[in-house]
């Protein structure tokens, strides 16, 4: 529980969600959150954890057929190349800064990830109000937890799979790839740009 919203009130409603128990990420289950997918003006591919038991192939199969752009959950474990153009960077773990980043978006998956974590609270939706989004995780904690969106139980690896296969490749331009920092100059002493630069090199 973030340390500051205890006294906060709920000011948003409580939305009926859909979801999806059926413990099998079938084309069936799946083939709603294709359609939406590949429908979307622009599309946010998703916050996705690092699977144990692969998808992670699938899951750049997925983003490059949307073109979509790619980010890291808050205080998650990376699920997705870090070095591709698609990626776009770790989402800022509070509520206004999602629904900031998100705002360019109108679809949204979420793979094997919380919806979402957040410290400190800011008051205001989690998304923008326009917004879809879909949730995939294994976990029916996560999915009871989600505020909003609709929810598919099924494993996160197979769920990457099958919607690759369903979603047809797009012509649609693709965001433009992070600018990253140039490297730090050369020191007699360990710079924290330094090594932060070194651990992304190896990463």
């Amino acid at each position: 529980m973030p340390f500051d919203d205890w006294d906060k009130p709920q000011g948003r409603p409580v939305l009926a969600r859909s979801i999806q128990t059926q413990l099998a990420a079938s084309s069936k289950v799946m083939q709603p959150v294709a359609d939406v997918m590949t429908g979307a003006s622009a599309r946010h591919g998703g916050r996705r954890r690092r699977q144990p038991f692969g998808g992670w192939s699938d899951a750049i199969a997925l983003a490059e057929r949307l073109r979509c752009a790619v980010y890291s959950a808050p205080f998650d474990r990376g699920g997705f190349p870090e070095d591709h153009t698609l990626y776009q960077g770790t989402l800022r773990p509070s509520i206004a800064a999602v629904r900031e980043t998100l705002s360019q978006y109108d679809a949204m998956l979420v793979v094997g990830a919380p919806v979402f974590r957040y410290c400190p609270y800011s008051d205001g939706e989690c998304v923008p109000k326009h917004m879809s989004v879909f949730q995939v995780v294994d976990d029916v904690t996560e999915i009871s937890r989600a505020p909003i969106g609709s929810g598919i139980l099924a494993d996160s690896a197979e769920a990457m799979r099958v919607l690759a296969a369903l979603v047809p490749p797009t012509d649609r331009s693709p965001p433009p790839p992070r600018v990253h920092p140039p490297a730090p100059e050369p020191a007699s002493v360990i710079t924290n740009e330094a090594l932060v630069h070194t651990l992304s090199l190896v990463h």
